[in-house]
């Protein structure tokens, strides 16, 4: 299971992003997971929780967003996106694709707490 590796890193990017603003608590976190990276999206929430718990994230939500995977057909020129790998152009039925998309990994945004208690 490397979820429990990409929360923990999840978690050490908040982290470190917060105390670099001096921040106290996080909130929430939202994420961007490309299909190809197959996480499991309810084993990483467990994960998060469980490598937030004690830190200035325990208690953030995390909200995942599904990147599809997209690909470009050298062969007919035509971009596609899937919820899956595609080997071959959806349109043309080529093999001479290119994957444009669908590996990231990467915190989008990050939720703190105000001073006052106010999310922003």
């Amino acid at each position: 299971m490397h979820e429990f590796s990409v929360a923990r890193s999840i978690c050490n990017i908040a982290i470190e992003e917060a105390h670099r603003h001096n921040v106290d608590r996080v909130t929430g976190i939202c994420i961007e997971i490309g299909v190809m990276r197959q996480i499991v999206p309810e084993l990483l929430r467990t994960a998060f929780e469980i490598a937030a718990k004690g830190t200035i994230m325990q208690g953030a939500k995390l909200e995942i967003h599904d990147v599809p995977v997209t690909i470009k057909c050298h062969d007919c020129g035509q971009f596609a996106a899937s919820a899956t790998l595609q080997v071959q152009c959806v349109h043309c039925g080529s093999t001479n694709i290119e994957i444009n998309g669908g590996n990231e990994l990467l915190v989008s945004s990050i939720r703190v707490a105000e001073e006052v208690g106010h999310e922003h």
